[in-house]
């Protein structure tokens, strides 16, 4: 499943170049995270999508210009929520935020995988440098919403830590989108829109209740 994203273009411009812009961003997505970067060449992800391959130069100079832009735009609707998400309480505010990043990464439930597979590249590799510049446009926000909430008086019970905390709310967040495949299968696992919303429901009891007296 693809995000659907109107761009912004020239007056008179033909709305056919925002759909060719388009396809190559979703068919580079799908070729990054099921092959490795190496693998994948501009005239495939041109291919894949059905167009010249004198577009990606058009739109994106090369395929570093690509994959960058590839991963500007699927976290950005996660970026988006981050900065909308907004409740009456600190303590809400982690449910609806957990709620909405799940929605966003359930499109694409495998770059999150993507994302940590490139991060254990060597630091030198170009899509690892890549990735890091791309996330650090988005991490900064995401750490001081959930730290900011964190430090509201009477969020946490006493003797809470808050910095463990915050790594428990990446766990729940992050890791049903990295957890290998086969261990998934071996548990009986299937992450899908139904697995979520439950899984939601009980990490909101998690969090403001606890689950073991």
């Amino acid at each position: 499943m693809t995000t659907t994203k109107e761009h912004i273009r020239l007056p008179g411009r033909p709305k056919q170049t925002t759909q060719v812009r388009d396809a190559l961003i979703d068919h580079a997505r799908i070729l990054f995270i099921s092959h490795p970067y190496e693998k994948v060449s501009t005239r495939r992800v041109a291919d894949c999508a059905g167009v010249n391959m004198g577009m990606i130069r058009y739109y994106f100079n090369n395929k570093a210009g690509l994959f960058e832009t590839m991963l500007r735009e699927t976290l950005s609707p996660a970026h988006q929520v981050m900065e909308e998400t907004s409740t009456d309480t600190q303590s809400d505010f982690f449910i609806a935020f957990m709620s909405n990043f799940y929605q966003v990464m359930a499109k694409h439930e495998n770059f999150p995988r993507f994302i940590s597979r490139t991060m254990q590249l060597s630091p030198d590799a170009l899509q690892r440098k890549i990735t890091e510049k791309v996330m650090m446009e988005h991490l900064p926000i995401m750490q001081a919403k959930l730290k900011n909430a964190l430090s509201e008086a009477g969020v946490m019970k006493e003797g809470v830590n808050a910095n463990f905390t915050y790594f428990t709310m990446l766990n729940l967040m992050i890791f049903p989108f990295v957890a290998p495949p086969e261990i998934l299968k071996l548990h009986n696992i299937v992450i899908d829109e139904d697995f979520l919303a439950g899984l939601l429901i009980h990490n909101t009891k998690l969090v403001t209740q606890g689950i073991i007296n």
